[in-house]
């Protein structure tokens, strides 16, 4: 996914299992930022279950004067959500 994205791209990485952990803040995809990125990814372990709900929810609910969002999320085991 880093591959595709641009200097104009920004990232925040959360992990969540029962609970929801934010990795990264919101960090502009330059080549310090990637290498932040990449760091926080290689550090995963899966690890719990799968609380959905609690991550997604917010990225849809807009706060005032928010930019628009874009959410990517991706299931690293071979169970569905």
């Amino acid at each position: 996914m880093l591959s595709v994205l641009t200097d104009r791209d920004r990232l925040a990485l959360v992990t969540f299992n029962t609970q929801a952990e934010q990795l990264t803040n919101l960090t502009p995809m330059n080549e310090e930022g990637r290498e932040v990125a990449m760091e926080a990814i290689r550090g995963l372990r899966a690890d719990g279950g799968t609380d959905m709900l609690k991550v997604v929810t917010p990225l849809f609910v807009p706060d005032q004067g928010s930019e628009p969002r874009t959410c990517c999320c991706r299931n690293w085991s071979n169970r569905p959500f």
